[in-house]
């Protein structure tokens, strides 16, 4: 495994799995899907707005320490190959950081218009 580093994002969306495949693989793991920043205010770069969801399998071991859905969390990544032997960054660990209120963001956001 290469390098790791780290960064702070907001996970959106967790999904434990874990079975068997009909060739009699075991397989389990933690879809995770998250937002790349701990920042959402508005993003425009030219024509590009927004920003892009991503999605990463954790391993399954990794599913207790996600507490809180949405919410802010310490990813861990490391290079690893892709099957097509291309360098990839792959999700190998997560830290909470702090619960996310989505509610509280749209509140925040009607009383300052």
């Amino acid at each position: 495994m290469g390098p790791v580093f780290k960064q702070v994002a907001l996970v959106t969306a967790a999904s434990p799995y874990n079975f068997t495949t009909e060739d009699k693989r075991e397989m389990s793991g933690v879809t995770v899907e998250y937002l790349l920043t701990d920042n959402l205010a508005p993003v425009a770069d030219g024509e590009a707005k927004g920003i892009k969801f991503s999605k990463d399998s954790l391993p399954y071991v990794e599913r207790h320490n996600i507490y809180s859905v949405p919410g802010m969390y310490e990813i861990s990544f490391a290079m690893q190959p892709s099957r097509g032997g291309k360098p990839q960054l792959k999700i190998t660990s997560v830290k909470f950081v702090s619960e996310v209120s989505l509610t509280e963001v749209l509140k925040e956001k009607k009383a300052s218009a």
